[in-house]
């Protein structure tokens, strides 16, 4: 997390873009244009170089003794100034180089604090979204598909799932049907295989290329038979880079499905023609899935479709070792998000 240090001058605020829990949003919090402003005047020597006028909203959202903002446009940089509930209200003019912007708050009755959701953000409770590449986006803005090129020179197509828990995860790895066999070599394994229509594995270097490049968690969703989800989630989450086998290394797990993977990690990756488990036997080979197996595994989300025996899609912290899930999706998000 980047802190963002501004002094105070007059009514210029100290910049904390860690989030206090500000109460539930029944309503969106809108700011509303009343002026024009003239820069610079006395009171001020501060500025936020920002890239939106969202942007700046969302800083000022993030204070709770902000409640009104500057937002000024150049050729060369946008600017914030932000202001507490004292600010000079006589500096208005009928034009100027900034607009001046204050906060309209709308809280459900049983709440005292504000409610400072910004315009088209919100929930249950005051949320922020961003997307894959950690802007901040609006809270409708569906799932998408994008394009990432890598060292490779491969320009390679991403799943960004917009939709669980605040959004900007991107999709490793789905499973929705038996059409895609995942019982497939190192090779596949290692660049991905599949559609992200449907079935899919990203491809341990691409995975890695990913995650290597800033801090990450992972987020595990999975679907039983009967249609009831559960999931898994991992604060921080790496997988290293082809010299080790793709080890991976994961931490700080919550959810309600239960630490499935806890067993499985600090191990290299194990397919069917490549064995790096401790197993005497390869266990790909012997549960019909690649995965980093231990010797071999509490989970096993490459397994057979639809057999509901141990070589099926198993978690077994949350159905056992007989039991094959219907559906399956890994995902991972940088550790950038401000959580309320």
């Amino acid at each position: 997390m980047h802190m963002v240090h501004v002094p105070f001058k007059v009514s210029l605020l100290f910049l904390l873009l860690s989030v206090p829990d500000l109460g539930r949003c029944q309503f969106h919090g809108h700011f509303n244009f009343i002026g024009f402003v003239d820069y610079p005047y006395p009171e001020v020597t501060n500025q936020i170089i920002v890239t939106s006028r969202l942007k700046c909203s969302s800083i000022c959202l993030e204070n709770k003794d902000c409640y009104y903002y500057d937002y000024c446009e150049a050729e060369s940089s946008t600017s914030c100034f932000l202001h507490d509930q004292h600010v000079n209200a006589s500096i208005l003019v009928t034009a100027g180089a900034c607009k001046r912007y204050k906060l309209k708050q709308s809280c459900d009755i049983e709440y005292t604090n504000p409610c400072r959701c910004p315009a088209n953000f919100g929930a249950e409770r005051c949320k922020y979204k961003y997307d894959c590449d950690g802007n901040l986006v609006d809270w409708d803005t569906p799932s998408y598909q994008f394009t990432r090129s890598f060292p490779n020179n491969v320009g390679r197509d991403l799943l960004c799932e917009m939709g669980v828990d605040n959004g900007g995860w991107i999709v490793i790895q789905r499973r929705v049907d038996g059409s895609t066999d995942f019982y497939k070599n190192w090779n596949d394994y290692e660049n991905g295989f599949g559609d992200l229509a449907t079935n899919f594995y990203l491809g341990n270097y691409y995975i890695h290329e990913i995650v290597k490049t800033q801090d990450y968690e992972l987020r595990i969703d999975l679907r039983d038979q009967a249609g009831n989800w559960a999931f898994a989630g991992y604060r921080n989450f790496f997988i290293g880079g082809p010299g080790t086998s793709y080890t991976l290394d994961e931490s700080e797990y919550y959810g309600n499905a239960g630490d499935s993977l806890a067993v499985q990690n600090g191990m290299k990756f194990t397919t069917y023609d490549r064995d790096n488990d401790m197993s005497p036997s390869n266990c790909a080979v012997s549960f019909k899935g690649a995965w980093w197996h231990r010797s071999c595994h509490y989970s096993n989300l490459n397994g057979l479709y639809g057999m509901n025996t141990s070589k099926g899609i198993i978690w077994f912290h949350w159905k056992g070792y007989n039991y094959s899930l219907k559906q399956t999706k890994m995902m991972v998000r940088k550790k950038i998000r401000h959580q309320l």
